[in-house]
C-alpha cells in the first residue's frame, strides 16, 4: 500500500469512527482542514476519504457547503472497526518513529520496565491492572512519534477492545490473551530498541490477528471486510 493510500485509509478511518461512536450523528457539517489538522495530513487525501464514504452513502456532499454525514452504516460493528483503525493507527505511528532521532535506548527501558509489570499483573490476575499498564506502554512506545492525537486515539482503542473482548470470553480465556499480547508487546519493545521498523508492523499485525480471534463473528466480519482500502486480516 503506497504513502498516499495509507494516509486515505486512516482518514477513512477517522471519520467513520466518529460516526460510528456517534459523535458525528447525522446532519454533522464534517470539517476537512480539523481531520487533516488532527492526523496531521494535507487535504487531499481526506476529501479522498470523504469521496468514498459517500459512495458508500455515509456522507452526502452539498454545493458550496461541504460535507454532511448522512447514515451511520448499520452493518459494522464498532469493536471490529476500532480494532482495524487501531492497527492503521499503529503502522502510522511506527512510519514516524522511523523517521525521528530519539533516544531508543531509553525507550526500550522504559518499555522492557512494561512488559515487566504486564507479566506481574497476568500472573497476579488483576485485570485491572493489566489494562492501565497496558495503556501505559502504547503511550510510551509512541510518545517519540511526536503526535499525541494519534496516541490518544490508539489508547482509546485499544481499551475498547480489550474491555469488550472480556466481556465476551471466560475468565481462562482473557488470561490466555493477556500473556500471548505480553509476548507480542515484549517482541516489540525489542524491535523499537534495535530500530526494526519492519517487524514492528509484523508483530502489530500478528497481534491484531490475535485479538481478532477474540471477538463476536460480526466484529470479525466488520475488521475483514472489503472496500475501498482493503487490510490484509
Amino acid at each position: 500500500m503506497g504513502k498516499i493510500q495509507k494516509f486515505e485509509q486512516l482518514a477513512y478511518l477517522y471519520i467513520k469512527n466518529k460516526i460510528l461512536t456517534n459523535e458525528w450523528k447525522p446532519g454533522y457539517h464534517i470539517i476537512e482542514l480539523n481531520i487533516s489538522n488532527d492526523l496531521d495530513m494535507s487535504r487531499s487525501p481526506v476529501r479522498s476519504a470523504l469521496a468514498v464514504l459517500e459512495k458508500e452513502n455515509i456522507v452526502e456532499v452539498i454545493p458550496y457547503r461541504g460535507y454532511f454525514v448522512l447514515n451511520k452504516p448499520s452493518s459494522e460493528q464498532l469493536t471490529g472497526h476500532k480494532l482495524r483503525y487501531f492497527k492503521i493507527i499503529c503502522y502510522r505511528l511506527v512510519d514516524r518513529l522511523s523517521k525521528t532521532d530519539f533516544e531508543n535506548q531509553r525507550v526500550s527501558t522504559i518499555l522492557y520496565q512494561t512488559v515487566r509489570d504486564l507479566k506481574q499483573a497476568v500472573k497476579n490476575q488483576d485485570d485491572s491492572f493489566f489494562l492501565k499498564i497496558l495503556l501505559t506502554y502504547w503511550e510510551e512506545l509512541f510518545i517519540p512519534a511526536d503526535h499525541p492525537f494519534l496516541v490518544k486515539e490508539a489508547k482509546i482503542a485499544i481499551k475498547h477492545i480489550i474491555r469488550h473482548i472480556q466481556d465476551e470470553v471466560t475468565t481462562e480465556q482473557f488470561q490466555h490473551l493477556q500473556t500471548i499480547l505480553t509476548i507480542y508487546l515484549e517482541d516489540l519493545a525489542f524491535a523499537i530498541a534495535h530500530q526494526q521498523y519492519q517487524n514492528c508492523h509484523t508483530i502489530i499485525q500478528l497481534l491484531s490477528v490475535r485479538l481478532l480471534q477474540y471477538v463476536s463473528k460480526d466484529n470479525q466480519t466488520t475488521y475483514l471486510v472489503t472496500d475501498h482500502y482493503p487490510t490484509r486480516p
